[in-house]
């Protein structure tokens, strides 16, 4: 018996633990830090299909819906540059602070974090950290900026 309670609050405490780290913040989102992870970091876990370019670097991992932006100058060592935006796409469902997911419709969004003009009928919505692209009246892409 004392087994099994032990495994359950095991089980709880991970569930809570993996919940909370799948929210999305001002700071980024799960283990990816805006300003704070650096492209060599992610160049390690998740390497590039194609060779990277250019100043605007991008690596889109597919099965978890989300696309990491990282800003340079061509030549600089990827471990001195930072994560600067994050892109939430569908098949990833975690959350705002605010409780906006991809889904969410506009209303939802603009009740949570105020009007602004012209909503009713724009593609794309920024408040200060975080931007919510709508279609359909729908969220379909929630990006978070690095200030």
């Amino acid at each position: 018996m004392k087994k099994y309670i032990f495994f359950i609050l095991i089980a709880t405490s991970f569930a809570f633990t993996t919940a909370d780290s799948k929210r999305i913040t001002q700071e980024g989102f799960s283990n990816f830090l805006l300003s704070k992870t650096s492209m060599g970091q992610i160049l390690k876990r998740y390497p590039p299909e194609n060779p990277l370019y250019g100043n605007v670097e991008s690596v889109f991992i597919q099965e978890q819906g989300i696309k990491l932006f990282f800003t340079h100058k061509v030549g600089v060592d990827p471990e001195s540059v930072f994560l600067n935006q994050i892109d939430i796409t569908d098949p990833c469902y975690a959350r705002t602070e605010k409780n906006i997911s991809i889904g969410s419709t506009v209303e939802e969004v603009v009740q949570q974090y105020g009007i602004i003009k012209d909503y009713e009928t724009s593609k794309l919505l920024v408040y200060d950290w975080i931007g919510f692209y709508i279609e359909n009246k729908h969220v379909n892409r929630i990006s978070v900026y690095a200030k």
